[in-house]
């Protein structure tokens, strides 16, 4: 079985979104991989990610955890 990509909504404190790339099998591990990042920001949604997605800007913050633009 292959790794997915899920797409993570999340906010900050000043509602700001971001929007994250995590590499997980379930939508359930997204979420934990997510939260074990430590990124600060509550998750809005989470859903698997279309294969046509391309992004400009991607920074890892864990190894299966990216921040994109």
């Amino acid at each position: 079985m292959s790794t997915g990509k899920y797409t993570i909504v999340a906010r900050d404190s000043y509602n700001i979104p971001y929007y994250y790339m995590v590499l997980a099998y379930t939508e359930e591990t997204a979420r934990e991989m997510f939260d074990e990042a430590n990124t600060g920001k509550i998750i809005e949604y989470c859903y698997p990610m279309p294969s046509n997605i391309t992004y400009s800007t991607v920074k890892q913050i864990t190894p299966d955890v990216f921040e994109v633009r």
